[in-house]
């Protein structure tokens, strides 16, 4: 799944979250190859939901779901 990381002057500074189109969307996981470019958030990762990078405890849940 698609994973953007969120500015250190944001709100969850470093953290990083999914994308909220996704759930904008209804869908729950978004699965792609290739490279992406972001210009709203520091970096991109795709990410097995099983070895998550630092998320919070909130985003983890969702996406355990």
């Amino acid at each position: 799944m698609l994973l953007l990381r969120l500015r250190a002057d944001d709100f969850l500074g470093g953290l990083w979250a999914q994308d909220p189109a996704v759930h904008l969307r209804g869908q729950r996981h978004l699965r792609a190859t290739g490279p992406i470019t972001v210009t709203e958030h520091d970096d991109a990762v795709w990410a097995d939901p099983g070895d998550l990078p630092a998320v919070s405890d909130e985003t983890r849940g969702l996406l355990a779901g």
